[in-house]
């Protein structure tokens, strides 16, 4: 919708977590959800029309934004990727039995700030949250996850996904391990630019694995720059298997994310 000046008004930004349900013929009973997530990436974009394939493992030439559409099967079980198996013969993805990344819109900056902020404003705390993803992961299996944790938790704000290129493979940790401080810098300004540039009130952080580098690393710079607005926006910090050497994470990080927040570790 737009006022008669051209301006975009908000309310035609807003997109609801679960998108229409699709009917699989069977009476009126769901056959699956989907879920609009966020995304950021520092990615090649391959120039594939497939969804799946769209950003590589390659680093690149800048942070470029959008948003996913993900497909939440009926019968999803709280925590599970469902993916096809070869044991029960399923040998393509089905949104019907699966977690399936279905689609990928692309917004130029402002419009995905006007978005993400929207989407926080239409919840009743005004709340977003960033997952950060961590090693061996693809851009298909970060928007998957991210929909995944936004359908099972009922996240009613706006849920961003921030994707640095891992080369998404057991055998290249040493690669995304160079590569997660490369991409730090742009998490950093991603984290500025998201408290400063929506309506956001609360911003939830989440990291997994080495995603756990970039994210501390990102606060701790804005830290040292005395952002003190942007994180005073980040009221909640959950760091998940953390890769991180634990003494250095007690000496150098905890005690400058700590200040005004609350930091949740779940380590194995």
């Amino acid at each position: 919708m737009s006022s008669s000046d051209g301006t975009v008004l908000a309310d035609s930004l807003v997109e609801p977590n679960e998108g229409p349900i699709l009917l699989d013929g069977r009476g009126d009973e769901p056959a699956y959800a989907e879920v609009r997530i966020f995304y950021a990436t520092d990615r090649n974009d391959t120039g594939r029309s497939e969804s799946d394939l769209r950003f590589g493992s390659g680093r690149g030439s800048g942070v470029v934004y959008g948003s996913c559409t993900v497909s939440i099967p009926r019968d999803h079980r709280m925590g599970e990727l469902e993916r096809p198996s070869v044991l029960r013969f399923q040998f393509r993805e089905n949104p019907e039995k699966h977690v399936v990344l279905l689609k990928i819109d692309d917004y130029e900056a402002d419009e995905f700030f006007e978005r993400v902020s929207a989407k926080a404003g239409a919840s009743d705390s005004s709340e977003a949250f960033v997952f950060v993803h961590g090693y061996n992961v693809s851009f298909d299996a970060a928007a998957r996850r991210t929909a995944q944790m936004t359908y099972d938790l009922g996240f009613k704000g706006a849920p961003v996904m921030y994707s640095w290129p891992s080369r998404g493979a057991l055998s290249a940790y040493g690669a995304d391990e160079t590569t997660i401080k490369w991409a730090t810098p742009h998490i950093a300004q991603f984290l500025k630019d998201i408290a400063n540039r929506t309506e956001a009130e609360t911003i939830h952080l989440i990291a997994h694995s080495m995603g756990n580098r970039g994210l501390t690393a990102a606060l701790t710079q804005l830290v040292d720059e005395g952002e003190v607005d942007v994180l005073r926006k980040f009221k909640e910090i959950i760091l998940t298997a953390p890769d991180i050497d634990a003494d250095i994470f007690k000496r150098d990080i905890l005690p400058k994310i700590t200040t005004d927040r609350r930091v949740t570790l779940y380590a194995s």
